[in-house]
């Protein structure tokens, strides 16, 4: 799993813990930041999506032992014990008031605020399934969430709107979400089709040529392009 800071310095997790590139003339070696050496173990769990969160703190989500939120000197554990769905943590997004959405294995859409977490399920912030695959907080404030077969974004006040349904993508799901310097949302599913929604509403679809068939796992955008990471 990797994740870049505010320094752009690319961090990767694994069952070790977690780890940060740094790169030389040489070639790439791992290196532990001195002060986080004592705390970067996630005590074997496995890490499935890390996110930088304020002032250099590093959210982790895992399989079965909920997140770690990393800052110098400590790490918080967020976990069933303190209300966390007891499914494993996949996606991550920030709330834009110090909190943090997260999704799961159909474990609903989980919201810590701070001091607590609520486990939301449908119909709450427009959800249909308790299954979510994809999160991302854009620049206007929206929150996007994908579920299976569908993408939809909630504003503010929790209202939601639908963005892609079934009848275009099936019973695909949308794990890999991007915006991009021009304010569309990329998104990319399980079967490889990939499309975008622009901050007016309208969305398009690729054709389904455009890319192999196999499952999208991450959307990425340099100086020039849009980059596909997908599975194989």
């Amino acid at each position: 799993v990797l994740a870049e800071d505010a320094d752009s310095i690319v961090w990767v997790g694994d069952r070790l813990g977690v780890r940060r590139l740094v790169v030389t003339p040489e070639g790439g070696t791992w290196r532990a930041r001195a002060t986080y050496a004592a705390t970067l173990c996630l005590e074997g769990a496995e890490p499935n999506v890390m996110l930088f969160g304020s002032a250099g703190s590093l959210w982790v989500g895992t399989t079965g032992a909920g997140l770690r939120l990393i800052r110098e000197l400590a790490v918080g554990r967020i976990t069933v014990a303190t209300g966390l769905s007891d499914r494993p943590s996949h996606n991550l997004a920030p709330d834009g008031a110090g909190g943090l959405w997260i999704g799961g294995s159909c474990g609903g859409l989980s919201h810590w605020t701070g001091r607590d977490v609520a486990v939301l399920r449908p119909p709450a912030e427009g959800l249909v399934s308790p299954c979510v695959r994809g999160l991302l907080r854009d620049r206007a404030g929206l929150l996007w969430i994908g579920e299976v077969g569908r993408l939809s974004r909630v504003d503010s006040a929790g209202h939601a709107t639908q963005v892609v349904g079934p009848g275009e993508v099936g019973d695909a799901e949308a794990p890999a979400l991007l915006q991009d310097t021009k304010g569309n949302v990329w998104f990319g599913t399980t079967y490889g089709l990939l499309g975008y929604a622009t901050p007016a509403g309208a969305h398009t679809l690729l054709p389904a040529t455009t890319l192999p068939p196999q499952k999208v796992w991450s959307i990425v955008e340099d100086s020039t392009s849009v980059w596909v990471g997908q599975v194989g």
